[in-house]
């Protein structure tokens, strides 16, 4: 089991603990005020009013939070899509979704449970599960403002994006400084063309949680998209800073120096995503890319392969987007490129 996995099964029997004991209660204790700037705002906000003499390790907080924050950027590519599956007998989402369900049965009539099984069966791609845990939630609820953006998140994954700016809307009169509904809105205005509403919502997810690094990471994909690269690059570093094991601002990071023409600084990027995840065959394409760039024939040629075996034709659709043939190529980088490369970017076989 890697680093990562033990980590995430940690986190989730917390999560569960913390459920179990607490219940619709919330009794959370936030920690000493050194430990402030470490704890999620919006999971001290929600829990603020009905704080009890329960005392929880100031590690248990935060992964709870860092959990429930999971489905906020589900299925964004280029945006980010965080997937939780790893290589383990049993996902640890279906954990959680065990023990959740577990304690729904015995407390069905208390809403956590049923948030905290969606999120972990959106995190699966059962999104319309998802929705269901989310509705019994809001039914057990009506303030419940993290199921309501939780359940924007699931309309917004499945096209829906009028009912996920409804449910956003709503979350955030119901709780004004909830970051995660202004982040979760924002991707929606950015999936519908209005970039400069969905800045706005992502500067007040960050403004609300400095510390919030899908807020960064997502203003960040809008500059990106604008080619506005040194803000882009600016905001994927802060995202990079605050949580290191992220994948896709590693990889867009390393899109945007390349973009820019700093192959090695990107090279560097894709050796992080890589390295973080393995199988991302995105990051293989555009490191032999890159390498391509620098004339590092052999490097090119190992990665591109990598590429192709892992996906048959990512070569040609992606080079096909920026490049007409290898002539385009050539003659646009005053490079003669080697038979073996040219065939390789021509032909998926």
């Amino acid at each position: 089991m890697n680093t990562r996995t033990t980590e995430l099964n940690r986190i989730l029997e917390i999560i569960g603990r913390i459920a179990e004991i607490t219940a619709d209660g919330d009794f959370i204790y936030r920690g000493e005020p050194e430990h402030y700037e470490q704890v999620s705002s919006s999971l001290w906000r929600e829990c603020q009013k009905e704080i009890g003499t329960e005392e929880f390790d100031i590690e248990a907080i935060q992964a709870r939070s860092k959990i429930l924050q999971r489905l906020d950027t589900r299925n964004t590519k280029h945006n980010g899509g965080i997937n939780m599956k790893t290589e383990v007998v049993q996902d640890p989402n279906e954990n959680a979704i065990q023990r959740f369900t577990k304690l729904i049965m015995e407390k069905p009539s208390f809403a956590r449970p049923y948030n905290y099984r969606g999120v972990a069966y959106g995190n699966i791609g059962e999104i319309d599960r998802a929705i269901e845990d989310f509705n019994t939630a809001i039914r057990r609820r009506e303030n419940y403002a993290e199921a309501y953006s939780n359940r924007g998140s699931a309309y917004r994954i499945k096209g829906d994006y009028d009912r996920a700016i409804t449910d956003c809307n709503t979350a955030i009169r119901l709780d004004p400084d909830l970051p995660v509904a202004y982040n979760n809105r924002g991707i929606v205005y950015k999936l519908k063309g209005e970039t400069d509403r969905a800045i706005e919502d992502y500067n007040t997810a960050i403004k609300l949680d400095p510390n919030f690094a899908y807020g960064y990471y997502n203003r960040g994909i809008v500059y990106h998209e604008r080619d506005e690269f040194d803000r882009a690059i600016k905001d994927y570093t802060k995202a990079i800073e605050l949580r290191p094991n992220l994948v896709h601002p590693h990889n867009n990071r390393g899109n945007a120096y390349s973009q820019k023409g700093e192959y090695q600084r990107a090279i560097e990027d894709y050796n992080a995503a890589i390295q973080l995840k393995p199988d991302l065959v995105e990051a293989y394409y555009s490191r032999g890319m890159a390498f391509l760039h620098l004339q590092e024939w052999e490097k090119a040629k190992s990665d591109l392969t990598n590429a192709r075996n892992m996906q048959e034709h990512i070569i040609t659709e992606n080079f096909g987007k920026d490049y007409k043939n290898v002539a385009d190529f050539e003659q646009k980088h005053s490079v003669k490129l080697p038979e073996d490369i040219a065939a390789l970017l021509t032909s998926p076989t």
